[in-house]
C-alpha cells in the first residue's frame, strides 16, 4: 500500500470484477502508518507535513478522519457516514503514539507553545477543544463542537496524553 512516488501510503480494495483499486483520498489511514516501526522515513517525513499542513489534517482542532483538502471532507457530523471529517479521541491516540513512537517529541509539554512538538501540538489543541466543549464522542475539526455521545468513555484517553506529558498527576493504586 506503499506508494514510493508519493511518499504515501494509500487505501486498496478488491472491486467485484477482483481487480485491485488504489484509493487515494487522505483519510486517518494515511496516518496510521505512524504506528509501524519499518515506515520509511520519507512517509514519516509526509505524515509529519500532513498534520502540519492546515490545508490538510492541520486543522483548528486536530486530527480529522479525512483531510480539508478532500471533497470528501465533512466536518460535520450530519450524515450516516461517520468517518468523513470529524475528530474522534482514539484516533487523535493513536496518531499521537505513532509520532511517539518515530520520536516526534522534541521538547516537554508547553501549553498555547508554538515548538515543533507535533505530540504536544495536536495535545494543546484537542485539550483546548474539551474544555471549550466537553467529551463528546467526536467533533467538528474546525469549530470543537462536540457530536455523537456526550462523555463517551474513548474519548477520555485524552487523560492518558496529559499523565504521559506531566499535565496530571494519576495516582499509582
Amino acid at each position: 500500500m506503499y506508494d514510493p512516488s508519493t511518499h504515501r501510503f494509500h487505501h486498496l480494495w478488491q472491486a467485484k470484477n477482483g481487480m485491485q483499486q488504489r484509493h487515494t483520498v487522505k483519510t486517518i489511514q494515511t496516518l496510521f502508518p505512524l504506528l509501524l516501526s519499518s515506515l520509511p522515513a520519507e512517509a514519516l517525513e509526509e505524515i509529519v507535513q500532513l498534520l502540519r499542513d492546515e490545508n490538510e489534517f492541520g486543522t483548528q482542532y486536530m486530527v480529522p478522519t479525512v483531510a480539508k483538502s478532500e471533497s470528501e471532507y465533512n466536518p460535520i457530523a450530519n450524515t450516516l457516514l461517520l468517518w468523513r471529517g470529524p475528530i474522534w479521541g482514539f484516533t487523535n491516540w493513536f496518531i499521537m503514539e505513532g509520532l511517539e513512537k518515530h520520536g516526534k517529541r522534541y521538547c516537554q509539554f508547553k501549553a498555547k507553545s508554538n515548538s515543533r512538538d507535533e505530540v504536544s501540538r495536536i495535545l494543546t489543541k484537542w485539550i483546548s477543544m474539551v474544555q471549550e466543549n466537553g467529551l463528546w464522542e467526536h467533533y467538528n475539526p474546525e469549530t470543537g463542537k462536540g457530536y455523537g455521545a456526550e462523555g463517551l468513555g474513548m474519548s477520555s484517553l485524552i487523560v492518558d496524553w496529559m499523565a504521559r506529558l506531566g499535565i496530571v498527576d494519576i495516582p499509582k493504586a
